[in-house]
């Protein structure tokens, strides 16, 4: 069985490394070429933008910006600061700033207002506005007249008296002054200094130095006014604290000396009683520890030597007066040494059994009986020597336990009571603290000084501060620019589709077989006569299917112009078929599409009637039975087509039809029922036989399939179809699509020869390509093509 190399084995593989080629650089042909794309678009909104900048500067009328500035100087107050000893203010980035927002405050622009008397100027009431002012107040007004709500407060409005319809006039005329002030007064810090540069804007130059400079005098005067009232206030506040703290400050001392007494806490040579007794009994306890550690280790050790010498003869050697104080043991302790001595030498002369030496054992025992009796009444006395100093030892623990408890309670009570007396001394402190500083601003005088004064006063502005040409045009044009270069930006992004060949080689790494332009059936010329050859004797009964001129003209567009780039896209597309298929003699190629309407049904038909020009056995079978396309295209009335051959196992010559005007076999549907179990049609043992049997007479067999997105017909007959040749919208379907159907469909993506795209606007096509590629050079190659080139 012979085996054959497809264009792509695994597309996954591919995509992945395509992704991560394209991640690694910035393809600048690529921008160059959408920039390009988008140029015209760009130049639109810019010279739009631009036009309305001159109408917005011939529309708007002229405002002037006057200057004063303010610098806060902390050294004008010094008269005042000699005389008390209080620390100097020093003003960080936060002081400035708020003295900022102090000059935009509301309370500046009234007390403004009310010294230029700005509420009967007409000039600063009523300002003149551009155009586009105009038609947006136009508009305001309009809609408020139309508001339920505007008649009907006018309404209420009419049961006030005049009395409350002046007062609220004035008020909303205030509020109206106010506004005006705040949104044209500019107040900034100039650079890192202590100036403050107040400025203010308005159509008439000499109201805006008139206004600059009040706003300068009216800060000032606030300062001064601020001082004064933060004076009396901390003079207010400070006096009735004073009386706060001093009734605290005895309160606090009372509550110290009664919980001193209270507890007993009186002390000598800086120690309590209880600590005093706590100290001589852990010194008795520690002598009393010292005794019956003594009082343990003697009677453990006499314990032991008896315990361990059963005899009691040899634990005579370890018994001395000195320690022990027992005469009578030393003297028994002699007797038994003599005996022992005497009893030995007669036994060395006389021998064991003389009666001198049985009367010494005899003496001998009697004296080690009476040893015995010592040792064991010594020990007695011992281990009560011992229980003695045992208990003398508890007691004191115990006295030293009850001595611990009265302690702890005492310095619990100690603990409180330094709480106590260092609250009464904070509260002593504070209350020395309030009083010196009391007095400090009960003797301070309030000086008219401020710490701010006027370094530059407002001069009429001599030419107008906005609109400005230069600038307005300029960011016009920028922003014209950037609403396009967005615009465009979005464009490109939404931009999913094929356009050129090198992005189906990139992104699907298949063969690219050409540009398909999109046929116009009105503008396509009937082909050429050309000599016919006789067909083979099975051909010869087969009746002519008739056809329209149009639909005639459109899937036979390929032999009316045999020099477009139709044409050569569809003989590139035959020789990779040769190619690939170069060992089988009969070859079954299917032509499918991700979506509907793509053209693969025109791309085909054509491809099998060029197939068909070149003296081929072709046979076309439209295989899309749920919806044939290619047999409305090609049959002008229903006929017996594949759907009936195949269930009533028939043969292509009972079904078959010669296409007028060419050498093409054509095999349609019926086009007058529906059918749902298409693949399973597709994918019979009698749809085999059917293409087995036609394979013994025709060269090509075309298969018209229906899209590989909705249905899996085109899946079915792979077992069939020898090869596969995608047709691929251009600029209509999604790049994402076509990749992830091809993926998920690999008994087609395996035998797939190569991708046509098909419906190509050919003037548009350079303005997606890069320097460099063949679509740059479209121009030249129409030329070679000759005016055929775009008739189709």
């Amino acid at each position: 069985m012979n085996t054959f190399e497809y264009p792509v084995r695994n597309l996954a593989e591919h995509q992945r490394f395509s992704d991560e080629k394209q991640s690694e650089f910035i393809d600048l042909n690529r921008l160059i070429a959408m920039a390009r794309r988008q140029f015209f678009l760009v130049t639109c909104f810019v010279i739009a933008w631009f036009v309305l900048g001159v109408v917005i500067l011939a529309t708007t009328p002229p405002q002037y910006t006057a200057v004063a500035k303010v610098l806060i100087d902390d050294r004008l107050s010094q008269i005042v600061e000699e005389a008390s000893p209080a620390p100097q203010r020093v003003r960080n980035d936060a002081a400035l700033l708020s003295e900022i927002e102090v000059i935009r405050s509301a309370r500046i622009a009234d007390a403004v207002g009310q010294a230029l008397n700005l509420e009967e100027n007409q000039v600063f009431l009523r300002p003149p506005s551009s155009m586009l002012g105009q038609i947006i107040g136009t508009t305001r007004g309009f809609v408020r007249a139309l508001l339920p709500s505007a008649s009907s407060s006018r309404d209420g409005s009419s049961n006030a008296s005049a009395a409350e319809i002046a007062v609220a006039r004035n008020a909303a005329l205030k509020e109206y002054v106010r506004t005006i002030l705040q949104s044209n007064v500019m107040v900034e810090r100039a650079g890192r200094s202590y100036a403050i540069s107040i400025a203010f804007r308005s159509h008439d130059s000499q109201l805006a130095a008139e206004i600059t400079n009040a706003y300068a005098e009216a800060y000032i005067a606030d300062q001064l006014e601020a001082n004064f009232d933060a004076t009396q206030q901390a003079t207010e506040w400070m006096q009735t604290r004073l009386q706060e703290l001093q009734v605290s400050s005895q309160l606090a001392s009372q509550q110290a000396e009664d919980f001193r007494s209270r507890n007993g806490l009186s002390s000598t040579r800086g120690l309590l009683i209880t600590e005093q007794q706590l100290s001589e009994l852990n010194s008795q306890l520690a002598l009393a520890r010292a005794e019956t550690a003594r009082a343990e280790a003697r009677f453990q050790q006499f314990r032991q030597v008896l315990d361990t010498d059963t005899q009691g003869l040899s634990s005579f050697s370890l018994i001395s007066s000195e320690e022990y104080g027992n005469a009578a043991l030393v003297e028994l302790k002699t007797r038994l040494d003599a005996i022992d001595q005497r009893e030995q030498e007669i036994r060395l002369n006389f021998g064991e059994d003389h009666p001198q030496a049985v009367l010494l054992q005899a003496e001998q025992r009697e004296i080690v009986r009476q040893i015995t009796t010592e040792l064991n009444n010594l020990s007695a006395s011992l281990r009560s020597e011992f229980e003695i100093s045992k208990a003398r030892e508890d007691a004191l623990e115990e006295s030293v336990s009850m001595a611990t408890g009265r302690n702890s309670e005492a310095s619990q009570a100690q603990i409180a009571l330094r709480g106590l007396e260092q609250r009464s001394e904070a509260v002593n402190s504070l209350y020395q603290t309030f009083l010196s500083r009391y007095e400090e601003v009960s003797q301070q005088q309030s000086f008219p000084v401020s710490a701010v004064r006027i370094i530059s006063d407002a001069t009429v502005p001599r030419s107008k501060s906005s609109p400005r040409t230069i600038p307005v045009l300029g960011m016009m044009i920028v922003l014209g620019g950037l609403i396009g270069g967005m615009i465009g930006i979005v464009r490109e992004y939404n931009e999913r589709f094929f356009r050129t060949g090198g992005e189906v080689r990139d992104v699907l790494k298949l063969k690219f077989l050409g540009y398909a332009p999109k046929i116009d059936g009105k503008t396509a010329n009937p082909a050429k006569e050309r000599g016919r050859r006789n067909m083979k004797a099975e051909l010869a009964d087969l009746r002519v299917a008739p056809t329209s001129r149009l639909e005639k003209s459109r899937m036979l567009a390929a032999l009316a112009n045999p020099t477009s780039m139709f044409t050569e896209t569809l003989r590139n597309a035959r020789i990779a078929a040769d190619v690939v298929l170069q060992a089988k003699q009969h070859k079954v190629i299917g032509f499918v599409s991700i979506l509907p309407g793509e053209g693969k049904s025109t791309i085909a038909a054509n491809f099998a009637a060029l197939l068909a020009s070149h003296d081929s056995r072709v046979l076309i079978i439209d295989g899309d039975i749920r919806n044939p396309g290619l047999s409305r295209a090609m049959l002008s009335e229903p006929t017996d087509g594949l759907l009936k051959a195949v269930i009533e196992n028939k043969t292509w010559r009972d079904v078959a039809k010669v296409i007028e005007g060419t050498k093409l076999c054509f095999i349609g549907n019926n086009l007058s029922g529906q059918f749902s179990h298409t693949s399973e049609l597709l994918s019979s043992e009698g749809m085999q036989q059917f293409v087995a049997e036609a394979k013994e007479t025709f060269d090509y067999i075309i298969l018209d399939l229906p899209p590989i997105g909705p249905v899996v017909d085109a899946k079915a007959v792979s077992q069939i179809v020898d090869a596969y040749i995608m047709v691929t919208e251009w600029g209509k379907t999604p790049r994402l699509l076509v990749s992830s159907q091809l993926n998920a469909e690999a008994a087609i993506s395996d035998k797939l020869l190569g991708v046509i795209l098909n419906k190509v606007d050919l003037k548009s096509l350079p303005k997606y390509s890069t320097d460099g590629t063949s679509e740059k050079f479209l121009k030249e190659y129409n030329q070679y093509y000759g005016t055929g080139a775009q008739a189709v």
